[in-house]
């Protein structure tokens, strides 16, 4: 649970650099969750908000209800590593501590950070290359697989060097969910 409480709190940098055609930037953290919030109280940690619903699950024997309620909290995945940019020090409370006689400098306070977070990927990374979590299908000439790609981890196998500039067996395209669901409420008014 430590490590889902690393990538779900520290925002990493991600980038797509090709100045002639697109140029991106954002810091989000790797797992997205919706607000954490029960009444008037919210939460900024998932393992608070855990054990604050724990009174209100019941008397539900079950062993993982909260993993299913961490399910039911995820939002998005934020997983690329070819698009991991640099680590920045986004966080002032270092400079903060550091101006009132705490030792941690703003260098070492991101350091810190760099690694929990690279140690808590490391072990998720782990987890998602387990067979049991793979499903893998050969597309045929003319088939189309649709998903959200912010919930569903994808990517292909690797390609021979020999293919480079070859023509690729999977095209792909991303499509925002914003205009997606726009163009669904403006049809539905339209047609009902």
């Amino acid at each position: 649970m430590e490590a889902f409480g690393i990538l779900a709190s520290v925002p990493v940098n991600y980038h797509y650099n090709h100045p002639d055609s697109n140029v991106y930037h954002t810091r989000k953290p790797f797992i997205d969750l919706c607000p954490l919030q029960i009444g008037i109280t919210v939460y900024i940690r998932f393992q608070d908000f855990a054990d604050a619903m724990e009174p209100y699950r019941g008397n539900q024997g079950d062993e993982d209800w909260k993993t299913k309620l961490l399910v039911g909290c995820l939002q998005k995945i934020n997983w690329g590593p070819p698009f991991l940019a640099p680590f920045s020090n986004h966080d002032s409370l270092a400079i903060e501590l550091q101006g009132k006689g705490f030792p941690q400098s703003p260098l070492s306070a991101l350091n810190d950070k760099a690694e929990q977070w690279h140690r808590a990927a490391r072990k998720s990374n782990a987890r998602l290359q387990r067979p049991e979590y793979l499903y893998e299908r050969k597309m045929n000439l003319g088939e189309c697989a649709l998903f959200d790609n912010t919930r569903t981890l994808n990517s292909r196998r690797a390609f021979e060097m020999q293919d480079v500039g070859k023509a690729r067996w999977l095209r792909g395209t991303c499509v925002d969910k914003d205009p997606c669901l726009n163009k669904l409420r403006v049809l539905q008014s339209k047609f009902g």
